[in-house]
Order: C-alpha cells, then sequence, then structure tokens
C-alpha cells in the first residue's frame, strides 16, 4: 500500500522543502497543489519550470499521483492545469465543481455541463483523468 499528501498543507514552505518533508515523513507520493505559491498554473509558464518541478518531486523520491487547482473555475486556468499534470505524467486532474449561484442549480446548470465538457476533452488530449471535488456551497457538494 502505498501513501499521498497534498502539498495544499504546505503552502508557507517553498516547494522543495515541502516535498522533502513529505518524503521524510514516508509519504510515497504527492499530489502537487497548483495553488501553492510555487506551482501556480499561471506561473508555471514554460517547459522548463515545469521540468524543475518534476525533478523536485524525483530527487524527493516522491511518485506524483495528482495534480489539483481549487481556485477559480475559469476553463483557461484549469485548461493549464490539465496541460500541466500531462507534462508531469499525473493521472489524476482535481477541481472544484462550480458556485452554485443565488438562483438555484438549474439556473446555471447548462453553462457548467458545458464548461466540464471543454474541460474533459482537454483532460483526454493530455490522457488524464478529470476529478471534480464536491465542496459545500459548489455543484456536487452539500
Amino acid at each position: 500500500m502505498q501513501f499521498g499528501f497534498r502539498t495544499r498543507g504546505f503552502v508557507k514552505w517553498g516547494m522543495d522543502r515541502a516535498l522533502s518533508a513529505l518524503a521524510q515523513i514516508g509519504y510515497d507520493g504527492v499530489e502537487i497543489c497548483l495553488e501553492h505559491p510555487d506551482s501556480n498554473p499561471i506561473r508555471l509558464g514554460d517547459a522548463d519550470e515545469i521540468e524543475a518541478l518534476r525533478k523536485l518531486v524525483s530527487d524527493a523520491g516522491l511518485e506524483i499521483t495528482a495534480v489539483s487547482y481549487h481556485i477559480g473555475t475559469d476553463v483557461e486556468t484549469i485548461s493549464r492545469t490539465i496541460q500541466i499534470a500531462g507534462e508531469l505524467d499525473a493521472d489524476i486532474v482535481v477541481i472544484n465543481g462550480d458556485p452554485i449561484p443565488a438562483a438555484g442549480k438549474e439556473a446555471e446548470w447548462p453553462r457548467m455541463v458545458e464548461r466540464l465538457r471543454m474541460l474533459a476533452e482537454q483532460a483526454e488530449l493530455w490522457r488524464v483523468t478529470l476529478a471534480v471535488e464536491p465542496e459545500p456551497g459548489l455543484y456536487g457538494g452539500q
């Protein structure tokens, strides 16, 4: 059995320190949370930065189990997150559902379905599974 942990819990630490700590604790894998200041999808602008992140994970002796992004729901940033996950050879991308509007779930349902359809197509291109994490106040949550 293998265990992994999210880097979200280490946002006040540099990514290299966070990964080293996770390995020392005994984790085998890591979910790279792109809301971490060292790995924001807007900041990871080129292949060299992504490769540097992959090397940090590898040097720590960890395996990338997933990539996640939980800030915002815009298609452009989530598409970039999916691309980063593909370039890191991650199997899973975890995102939040859309916020439930004050008008109720039915009001925005078609827009959310279209957004997820576009993101699913992007995920298929990069060979990653798109996972929508249910959270309170979001579609799928309570």
